[in-house]
């Protein structure tokens, strides 16, 4: 059985839409290879089976004897498996993020998920780099804020992607250039809201080759060593 998924479309025109593929109308939201898809920001309910599949996960290392160094080694990897499949497809909310450090810290220091523990080192600390004084642990807001990133390289470095192709005519007007210039709507998902939101971060790493002066913009784009004029 197939479904389709609309948004801003009436009722008529969903039911040609309907009639013309023999499809049903589905509804919002559903799951698809264990992870919700919705239209709107996720919330920390929607985000309940990550929280739950890591806290099985290190609930059932609890239970052996494991190192210190072993169960670093499990976040670092298994987890940070986990994580990352979500973090490359959503937004997670910071609740979402907040509790799964807390539960891998738990287990981290204590080696199970029973009451409480008093770290030993912060969090914050444990999630830099080796050579910053850190244990190499991924940190999952910094980490989900890259994938976003991600997004927007691909707008830029990616025209063949189907979602850029939607992303650059339904939103940037068709043209590319029009990122740096357009303003967030209530008419956009809360995701195109975020990736504009995202501009301060991004303009600093992508820098503009002038040349004949065609595809550059003069007043907006960052060409000048100094950055924008």
């Amino acid at each position: 059985k197939t479904s389709f998924y609309s948004s801003g479309l009436s009722d008529q025109e969903n039911d040609a839409i309907k009639a013309s593929t023999g499809m049903t109308l589905g509804d919002l939201p559903f799951r698809y290879l264990g992870v919700p898809l919705n239209s709107r920001k996720l919330s920390l309910p929607n985000c309940q089976s990550l929280i739950q599949q890591v806290k099985g996960r290190l609930s059932s290392w609890s239970v052996k004897t494991l190192s210190f160094s072993d169960r670093l080694l499990l976040i670092k990897t298994v987890i940070a498996g986990i994580t990352t499949f979500w973090c490359s497809a959503f937004i997670l909310p910071k609740a979402c993020i907040k509790k799964i450090n807390s539960m891998c810290n738990l287990f981290l220091w204590k080696g199970n998920l029973d009451g409480h523990h008093a770290s030993r080192v912060a969090w914050d600390t444990i999630t830099l780099t080796k050579v910053q004084g850190g244990l190499g642990i991924k940190d999952l807001l910094t980490w989900n804020r890259a994938c976003c990133l991600r997004l927007i390289w691909m707008l830029f470095f990616r025209e063949e992607s189907v979602w850029v192709i939607w992303f650059k005519e339904a939103i940037l007007k068709g043209s590319i250039h029009n990122y740096w210039t357009v303003k967030t709507s209530q008419k956009h998902s809360w995701l195109v809201n975020k990736l504009i939101k995202m501009r301060p971060i991004v303009y600093p790493l992508i820098k503009m080759k002038v040349e004949d002066g065609r595809s550059a913009l003069f007043w907006h784009h960052n060409w000048a060593p100094a950055g924008c004029i």
